[in-house]
């Protein structure tokens, strides 16, 4: 499956650099796009569309290059 995202989309006009300052717990929300610390791999990119939250402070992301993941809240700013 490969997700179409071009940049007449909602989710693309959504994305602004203001929204990838330092992140708490509480200003995380799901389909807000965030910067991660450490990349997934080394192919994709370093930013991540949340989800969906999962027990334990972690999130399920797409990340654009990789797909989705499920990463720590740490792991987010």
């Amino acid at each position: 499956m490969q997700l179409n995202i071009s940049k007449s989309s909602a989710v693309f006009s959504a994305w602004h650099p203001s929204h990838l300052s330092a992140k708490s717990a509480s200003s995380l929300q799901v389909g807000k796009w965030v910067r991660l610390l450490t990349p997934i791999s080394p192919f994709s990119h370093d930013e991540a569309l949340l989800l969906c939250r999962e027990p334990g402070n972690r999130w399920v992301v797409w990340v654009p290059g990789h797909g989705e993941a499920t990463v720590e809240a740490a792991q987010l700013r």
